[in-house]
């Protein structure tokens, strides 16, 4: 009724329409909006039997010059239209609108809606509540898009994050949003996971990624996460087919109690051991890795000769909170958690030629600051490897926790 009421008064209703330099033959329903001009729009009343008699009554604007209104209307009231009548309903999905484009866009569920929240370039940002119908979601998607924001530099990357809250994570979710063919380059999981199927998770990252037209997905965080055992797992980590760079998982202290088992074993080190990457893997996630495997692991990372390779140099912030690089410089950081084969001391024994070290301990109050001697390690602390030449320098930091 109030798209109904809003297109009388704008579209309909008492509005004067001249034919310029044109016979009237083609007046109704011509294929040519530029026939036709808005002389003057009389006050807005409903069609009724009090009607001025000199009143024009227009039975059908042309489809062009109706999708041009509605262009000048929001989604949600494009949407309304479709309710005045089969010929609106019929005409709105035979047209394609500029579909409302998001750097972030946030998908939660709230009060028994959906909502969609995006951020637009800039401060701007749009909400909208629909109903948690399956055809209503699918109709909403086709009005947002999720893209790469503009280069501030040549270095900063922006746009792309997808965020998910909770039980707005499904499998049917995840196969809506690979039909809509978004840039998505990072995905963050808050909340619990526990009604999304790991195998819909692998599927979903392995199809974005080997979509050539799209962003790959590059960085997977998950906030004060509740999962499914065997959800963060090697198949999960080779789903993203080597351009997963940065993984930060942060369980709730009720999850870590309750995992019995988990997936993530030696095979998935040489995937998250690489230039530029930064993995957070807390407990009880890294069980299954030895310290044999994190030595060979170290040692083929500071083998590789990255500068005879395509991987493009790391980044660091400068002085004035700016990402910075230069050719030549390699760098990458995993936290892992203690177990019974690795800790701070065992890292601290890795040896390897050219290679420095540098060893820090928990200091009080801050994590990491304290610089020791090797003897001095602990079982929790981090070590630093660093390989300088003439072409630069390959850095690693391997932390336990």
């Amino acid at each position: 009724a109030k798209a109904a009421m809003m297109i009388h008064i704008m579209f309909i209703a008492h509005i004067d329409m001249h034919l310029l330099n044109r016979s009237v033959d083609g007046m109704w329903g011509g294929s040519s909006c530029t026939n036709w001009v808005i002389d003057r729009a009389l006050p807005a009343t409903r069609f009724g039997s009090n009607m001025p008699n000199n009143t024009t009554r227009v039975p059908q604007l042309p489809n062009e010059l109706i999708v041009e209104i509605w262009k000048k209307a929001c989604a949600q009231d494009r949407r309304n239209c479709r309710a005045v009548c089969r010929h609106w309903k019929a005409l709105y999905h035979r047209c394609k609108f500029p579909r409302t484009r998001f750097l972030n866009l946030n998908i939660s569920i709230r009060d028994g809606q959906y909502v969609l929240f995006g951020r637009k370039e800039g401060k701007t940002s749009c909400a909208i509540e629909i109903r948690p119908q399956w055809r209503f979601l699918a109709s909403a998607f086709q009005m947002v898009e999720l893209v790469l924001g503009t280069h501030l530099d040549k270095i900063e990357k922006r746009g792309g994050l997808l965020s998910i809250e909770g039980r707005a994570l499904t499998d049917e979710l995840l196969l809506l949003i690979l039909e809509q063919k978004w840039n998505i380059r990072s995905v963050e999981l808050n909340g619990e996971t526990v009604f999304v199927r790991n195998e819909a998770m692998c599927e979903f990252v392995s199809k974005q990624n080997q979509d050539n037209g799209l962003s790959n997905i590059e960085c997977l965080v998950l906030r004060d996460a509740v999962i499914n055992v065997g959800f963060i797992s090697d198949r999960l980590l080779s789903s993203f087919n080597s351009k997963l760079y940065e993984l930060h998982v942060h369980l709730t202290h009720n999850c870590k109690q309750w995992l019995s088992r988990t997936s993530l074993s030696n095979f998935s080190l040489p995937l998250m051991i690489k230039p530029n990457s930064t993995f957070f893997i807390p407990s009880p996630l890294a069980n299954r890795i030895t310290m044999t495997a994190l030595k060979m692991a170290i040692e083929e990372y500071f083998k590789t000769d990255w500068n005879k390779t395509d991987v493009p140099s790391s980044l660091w912030r400068n002085e004035q909170g700016r990402l910075s690089t230069y050719p030549g410089y390699y760098s990458c950081t995993l936290t892992l958690h203690l177990n019974t084969s690795v800790n701070a001391q065992a890292v601290a024994q890795v040896e390897m030629p050219g290679v420095e070290k540098v060893y820090f301990a928990i200091g009080a109050g801050t994590f990491y600051q304290k610089t020791v001697e090797k003897e001095e390690m602990g079982l929790r602390g981090r070590v630093l490897f660093v390989k300088r030449n003439v072409e630069g320098c390959t850095v690693a930091r391997i932390a336990v926790s």
